[in-house]
């Protein structure tokens, strides 16, 4: 009869989940989709512009075409960010993948 621990089966587990956030976060096409965070940009550059020119005692319309272009510029950042941040986590994910790797190759000599 084969036994297996709770111990053993948990670290299966585990390993098997870091397995499969590592395959979703190499192609991360769909890990983490490009048009949440050019929303999120989009709407903070909208929010402190909006909110910088009211403060600035700017006409209302001035302060939404400012705006407006604010909301613009943040989400184009916001991919820019995404696109920094995804291919430094890929990058780390294939380091360690390489160093788990070369751990397991045995050394001769």
């Amino acid at each position: 009869m084969y036994q297996v621990s709770i111990k053993k089966l948990m670290k299966r587990l585990r390993r098997l989940a870091q397995n499969m956030l590592c395959r979703q976060i190499l192609n991360s096409d769909h890990f983490l989709p490009m048009k949440y965070f050019m929303l999120l940009g989009g709407f903070l550059g909208f929010v402190l512009t909006f909110s910088a020119g009211i403060l600035a005692q700017a006409d209302l319309w001035v302060a939404l075409m400012h705006s407006s272009l604010g909301c613009v510029i943040g989400a184009f950042l916001m991919k820019v960010f995404r696109k920094v941040v995804a291919s430094s986590v890929r990058e780390v994910v294939i380091e360690r993948h390489r160093t788990k790797s070369q751990e397991a190759i045995p050394m001769e000599g």
